[in-house]
């Protein structure tokens, strides 16, 4: 079967700045490939992820950059959340010297590699930050008021860029030999349907799994790059943001996340975000 390739015209009117917002809910897609840089963030969710027939796990929080004419697709029964800014190169040309900064981006835009780089999983604050990123973007693109155009560049400049410094500060390639993602999909699936039991723990994951608490540490922390224990903090955290500027009182997003105590709650809260639980809302509301 020849390749598909997506072309960027057939997203963006020709009035838009070589840049569009996306929001769309991924499960199985045919392989295919653009003419467009794409850089992807996971919202929610998780599935299989497969470019030039290597497959990864992909995660809430996960954030890539595809460059032109990388195969890819997403696979099997999953689904998940993402928003995808894609762009054409001249939309950060003028940004192109400053890039070199960043040899792994650099390299990319300017197309002296055009191998796709290694995912990056955020962390909390990383994902507020990206978060803030492309809601002012989606804003720009959708309100049109003058200038416009030169906000949703300047904006995706500052992604790239917050994706570079991300991406060389903390980025440890490894070998994926040996990976069974399985295991680590069973694992996802209790946390996404359990985080709000506050017994859930490492091993109870590991024993739905059918693995050793131990193999399945090893196995889930080679695929998204973080333990098991730590995502499901983050994964609880996460959820505790959206039900605080849903309205839900503090105690109730305490209980609904898998805390016993609202003191420990509170306390995690700020040491993962910065501000209690109460300042949290005041700030999002």
């Amino acid at each position: 079967m020849p390749d598909k390739i997506l072309r960027f015209e057939e997203y963006a009117n020709v009035s838009f700045p070589g840049v569009k917002l996306m929001e769309a809910t991924q499960s199985s897609v045919e392989e295919h490939s653009h003419d467009f840089f794409e850089l992807v963030y996971v919202k929610s969710g998780f599935c299989l992820h497969e470019s030039e027939k290597a497959a990864t796990l992909l995660v809430e929080g996960d954030f890539f950059l595809l460059p032109p004419g990388i195969r890819h697709r997403y696979v099997g029964p999953h689904t998940i959340d993402l928003t995808n800014c894609i762009f054409r190169l001249d939309a950060v040309s003028d940004y192109l010297k400053a890039f070199e900064l960043f040899p792994g981006i650099g390299q990319l835009l300017t197309g002296e590699t055009k191998t796709m780089l290694p995912k990056l999983h955020l962390d909390i604050a990383e994902q507020k930050q990206v978060n803030r990123i492309l809601k002012n973007m989606i804003y720009e693109q959708n309100s049109r008021e003058a200038g416009w155009q030169i906000k949703v560049k300047c904006y995706l400049a500052c992604m790239l860029t917050d994706f570079s410094r991300y991406y060389e500060r903390r980025l440890v390639p490894h070998s994926e030999s040996h990976l069974y993602p399985n295991y680590v999909l069973k694992a996802l699936t209790v946390i996404s349907g359990e985080y709000g039991n506050a017994e859930l723990s490492v091993s109870a994951i590991a024993k739905t799994a059918g693995v050793s608490a131990d193999y399945l540490s090893r196995q889930f922390r080679m695929l998204t790059g973080i333990g098991v224990q730590e995502y499901l903090r983050r994964y609880r955290f996460a959820k505790a943001t959206g039900l605080l500027q849903s309205g839900m009182t503090v105690s109730d997003v305490s209980k609904n996340v898998g805390f016993s105590s609202l003191c420990h709650f509170s306390r995690e809260f700020k040491k993962e975000l910065g501000v209690s639980p109460t300042q949290y809302v005041k700030i999002n509301s």
